[in-house]
Formats: C-alpha cells, sequence, structure tokens
C-alpha cells in the first residue's frame, strides 16, 4: 500500500508541475527525468509480478490437477496404474515406498505408481527468456489406515538443468511428499467410482 500511495503522490505530482514545466527547460529536464524514473519503476514491477505469477501458477496447476471434491472439501484422484516404464521407475518407487512407510508406519500399502509416462519438463523464465528447465514426476501411494480409512499420498521427484548443463537431481524433492489425504471409508469409495 505504501508503494502504491508513493506512485499515486508521484504521478498527481508529476501531473501539477507540467504546466509549471513549460515555462522552464531545466524545469523541463526535471519532469522528463521523474517520468523516466516512474516508467523504469512500472516496467520493472511488472516483470516482477509476472515472474511471480508464473512461480505461484507453476506450483498451483500441479496441486489442482486431478481433484474431486466431496462434501465441500477438495481430494486427490486415487490413482492405481503405474504408466512410467523408465530404467530408474523401480528405484522412484521403492522411494516413496520407503518415504510413505517413515510417516505411516501402520498402514497397509496398497498401491504405489507413477501415473505419467514421462518427467514434465518445465521452463524456467527470468525477464522473459528460457534459462533453465524444471523436470518433475509425481508418485503416489495408496494405504489402508486400519479400519477407519485410506490415506492417499502425492510424492514428487525434481530435477533441473541450467541451459546448456547437465541434469542435476534436486535432493530436497527426492522424492518430497507434497500432499496427503485422510480417507473415511465413504469418501474412497465415492474417489474409486
Amino acid at each position: 500500500m505504501k508503494v502504491k500511495r508513493l506512485v499515486l503522490v508521484l504521478m498527481a505530482g508529476m501531473m501539477l508541475a507540467a504546466p509549471a514545466n513549460a515555462q522552464s527547460d531545466k524545469a523541463r529536464k526535471v519532469g522528463k527525468d521523474i517520468q523516466n524514473a516512474v516508467s523504469d519503476f512500472w516496467k520493472k514491477a511488472k516483470k516482477g509480478v509476472n515472474n511471480t505469477v508464473e512461480a505461484i501458477s507453476d506450483e498451483l496447476s500441479s496441486d489442482t490437477v486431478g481433484v474431486k471434491y466431496i462434501d465441500g472439501n477438495r481430494y486427490m484422484r486415487i490413482y492405481d496404474t503405474n504408466l512410467y516404464r523408465e530404467s530408474d521407475a523401480a528405484e522412484l518407487l521403492g522411494l516413496c515406498r520407503k518415504e510413505f512407510s517413515k510417516s505411516y508406519p501402520q498402514a497397509k500399502i496398497i498401491s504405489c505408481v507413477i501415473p505419467q509416462q514421462k518427467w514434465e519438463n518445465l521452463p524456467v523464465r527470468k525477464n522473459g527468456d528460457i534459462v533453465s528447465y524444471k523436470f518433475r514426476l509425481y508418485c503416489y501411494v495408496l494405504a489402508k489406515d486400519g479400519n477407519e480409512g485410506y490415506i492417499n499420498a502425492r510424492y514428487r521427484f525434481e530435477k533441473s538443468k541450467d541451459i546448456g548443463k547437465s541434469i542435476v537431481k534436486n535432493e530436497e524433492r527426492w522424492p518430497e511428499q507434497v500432499r496427503v489425504n485422510a480417507l473415511t471409508n465413504d469418501v474412497y469409495e465415492q474417489l474409486i467410482k
């Protein structure tokens, strides 16, 4: 709000000073300097907002795909078919099972799948130019939680590549648990329909 107020004051000052600026070359130069400063500020602010919006939409888009609403609550879709057939598939699925078992030792795993055929390839931009790539793969673990219900967890694997360099895996997201749904038996039945 302070920045917005400052910009409004600057713009009002420029408009009030415009007639007076016509009186001298020196005043005209000052008016142009303020105009250029405000213009540069707006350009930088717009680029910053665009980069922020891109980053937020990147995070949210992966969180809204396959979501189903039941009784006003959002639940992830239940995946039961593994589509990822690359050479590292068994290793990645094993890592997800291991992480899940650490978090929920009493739950019995029913399925552990990667419902993608390949890694998502997301370009990373800076000032409109592609500077690197992010690669993401999601793994879903479904487990029975006693007689009370089920647990549906999503894990993310992420690696990145700067332009002209090698791919590097992100250790913090290898895997990273990004979402968990505790499901009652009734909700589970609605999700598998």
